[in-house]
């Protein structure tokens, strides 16, 4: 009898523990919550991450109670790359099917935690939503346990904050989980990935070679230079050529996505070194894949799964369409992109022969770009500015492998 009551007390504190770690998360964001969008900006890291943990988790709690919307998503394993669903699609979805009524106290709720992020520090940002499903056992069943990964961050950089969905069909509990989420924790149940993506255009998603799908631009993608009978030269692109991620720079279960931000030396600035015609700021004129210099996610290239590290792609991004054999200069990052509120980083560019021009790049990444390079478009130039010829320039270091061409 005594060793039953001793089982029943364990069970009754470790529920007890549970509710608190739940009560203790909402204590922790209670305040952070109230703060809008525009005044977020002016807060701490620690309170902008509470800021943003907050309205994801709200949003994952309420997709977790819809179990007809976790049925209906596209399922991948562990190691396949997955479908994205905005999470703002989905809640219309449910209103369309006269599911949420738009006067309800909770809808309002989602729709505040969904427009927290557009214009969040003068960047739009919309959380997003993708399922990992186990793979059967040997009696072709799967396990019905649903685990959460929040994307978050610490100290240490980047990370995803695991719970435990717990849906007794009267409320949703998300249980902060104890131990570091891992593919061998999650491998007999389903895993639901929150997290914020700048592109509401999801097309092309489930490939590694993404080619840069962004909502309010375009541009960026293969391109084919090439010759004509004779060998005349129709037109010359400056293209990355081939492209190898060897250390692939994010938590799992999250997705790398490689992204660039390129720009030119504007002639001017070369005109009068002296005081650099203001290229000691930020960016410079802009070519083919150049982004907006304020856009800190830069263009997003390529999303990879774990798989894909070592894995040599012929991509053929196009860099730059004009003036490929000019004495143009080019400068330009290659980075693992992350999502608000990363702090900023910025790289700045020197010409050994022109001291007093030194262009800089912003981008947001919990870690060190893959690479970084100013090149001149012309041997004369390259070797007259002392630095490398770009047109045919090949980059190998611990992180990535890549190389540029004309085509």
């Amino acid at each position: 009898m005594m060793k039953y009551l001793l089982i029943g007390i364990s069970l009754t504190l470790l529920v007890a523990c549970s509710f608190s770690q739940e009560e203790m998360i909402d204590q922790e964001i209670e305040d952070i919550s109230l703060l809008s969008k525009f005044e977020i900006g002016e807060a701490t890291l620690e309170q902008k991450l509470a800021y943003k943990r907050h309205h994801l988790t709200k949003l994952a709690k309420w997709l977790g109670s819809k179990k007809e919307i976790i049925s209906s998503m596209e399922k991948v394993s562990v190691f396949e790359t997955p479908k994205p669903y905005l999470i703002e699609d989905l809640l219309d979805q449910k209103r369309a099917n006269a599911r949420v009524s738009e006067d309800a106290e909770q809808y309002d709720e989602l729709l505040s935690s969904l427009d927290a992020f557009k214009g969040v520090e003068g960047e739009v940002w919309n959380p997003t939503v993708f399922m990992i499903e186990p793979e059967p056992d040997e009696r072709g069943t799967k396990g019905g346990q649903l685990y959460v990964a929040v994307e978050d961050a610490d100290e240490n950089g980047e990370k995803f904050t695991g719970y435990e969905l717990i849906n007794n069909g009267l409320e949703v509990q998300m249980v902060p989980l104890t131990t570091e989420m891992t593919p061998d924790l999650v491998s007999n149940a389903s895993l639901m990935v929150i997290e914020l993506d700048y592109c509401g255009n999801t097309t092309g998603e489930q490939n590694a070679l993404d080619e840069f799908v962004d909502c309010d631009q375009s541009g960026g993608g293969n391109t084919g230079g090439g010759n004509t009978g004779g060998g005349s030269i129709v037109s010359q692109n400056l293209v990355l050529n081939k492209i190898k991620i060897k250390d692939l720079k994010e938590a799992w279960p999250g997705r790398s996505e490689i992204s660039l931000k390129i720009y030119k030396v504007p002639a001017a600035a070369l005109e009068s070194p002296v005081d650099g015609s203001g290229i000691d700021e930020f960016c410079g004129d802009h070519i083919y894949a150049s982004d907006n210099c304020n856009r800190y996610r830069g263009r997003r290239y390529m999303r990879l799964k774990r798989r894909d590290r070592n894995k040599e792609f012929e991509v053929d991004w196009l860099l730059k369409d004009e003036n490929n054999n000019s004495l143009d200069m080019l400068f330009y990052v290659i980075f693992e992109a992350d999502g608000w509120p990363t702090a900023l980083k910025t790289k700045e560019f020197t010409i050994p022969a022109l001291p007093n021009l030194s262009p800089k790049i912003r981008f947001r990444s919990h870690q060190e770009e893959y690479d970084f390079n100013i090149i001149s478009q012309s041997t004369a130039g390259a070797s007259a500015n002392g630095i490398p010829y770009g047109n045919t320039l090949t980059i190998n270091n611990s992180a990535i492998e890549y190389n540029f061409a004309l085509k």
